[in-house]
């Protein structure tokens, strides 16, 4: 893949026909026209070709993102479901999770321990996935197609989880869009094992939903972090999501350093950057 950026400028010029048997002579106006070739992906060098006749430079910036080493690992992120209870004292604990109060996005329901609820126990449903997200769902949610096994998501924690590998240098942008109920990211060696709400990268919270009342419970949009990656190196990556009253869904997106996007709730992930069970 490569990016061609062609300058502005263009050639223009007369050239006289010869005459015709009636003696007229016809005099062209021209104009060379411009190179526009325009791609986008990561890039790691620029070249200059030479001008052509018409004086027109083409400037090629090329890619490099297939030259990192095909990691050992599966693609794709792993996902586990744990079916959980309300908290009878709407409090945070193992099994149990608070009915969401918020009254507004990103409030106070975003800060608590989202970690919590599903510790020490053993998931109802596990499997993989190559996108970061899914639609509103009330009865009888899937994963890509995979039944849950339960009528309701209400009072539940989704774990997913793996390795992020970018395949270029720079900043990445990280963002969370319609988040019902609240949805924690880690990057980096916490994402692997000590994860807690004190470390997170970025957490997000809808307001309070009436559980008999139907519709959807979205967060705010456009709520992002930034992260300078390495290329060619696993980083650790974790998104919890946790559900209270009425339905679930999210979305999160990441773009890389030229404006791409690697993977989304919509688009699947490009080039194996977030992956799973990497061997050592």
């Amino acid at each position: 893949m490569v990016t061609t950026v062609t300058s502005e400028r263009t050639t223009t010029g007369l050239t006289t026909l010869p005459g015709t048997s009636g003696g007229t002579t016809t005099v062209v106006t021209f104009t060379t026209p411009k190179l526009t070739t325009v791609t986008s992906e990561a890039s790691s060098g620029v070249t200059t070709l030479p001008a052509t006749s018409g004086r027109t430079t083409t400037v090629v910036v090329y890619s490099s993102v297939s030259s990192c080493p095909t990691p050992s690992c599966s693609p794709g992120l792993a996902w586990e479901f744990y079916k959980l209870q309300r908290s009878p004292t709407d409090t945070w604990a193992r099994g149990y999770i608070p009915k969401n109060n918020n009254s507004e996005t990103n409030g106070q329901y975003s800060k608590c321990p989202l970690q919590l609820p599903q510790q020490g126990y053993v998931p109802n449903v596990s499997g993989a996935t190559n996108v970061t997200g899914f639609p509103l769902q009330v009865d009888n949610p899937t994963i890509d197609g995979v039944s849950l096994g339960i009528a309701s998501a209400n009072y539940s924690s989704f774990n997913f989880y793996g390795d992020f590998y970018p395949r270029t240098i720079g900043q990445y942008i990280f963002k969370f869009d319609t988040v019902d109920d609240a949805a924690a990211l880690w990057l980096g060696p916490r994402a692997a094992s000590g994860y807690n709400e004190t470390n997170t990268i970025l957490t997000t919270s809808s307001f309070s939903y009436n559980e008999t009342t139907s519709g959807t419970n979205t967060g705010s949009s456009g709520l992002t972090t930034t992260l300078i990656a390495d290329a060619c190196k696993t980083i650790p990556f974790r998104i919890i999501l946790i559900n209270a009253q009425s339905g679930v869904s999210y979305a999160f997106t990441i773009i890389d350093p030229f404006g791409n996007t690697v993977v989304s709730a919509t688009q699947p992930v490009t080039y194996n950057q977030l992956v799973h069970g990497c061997s050592a």
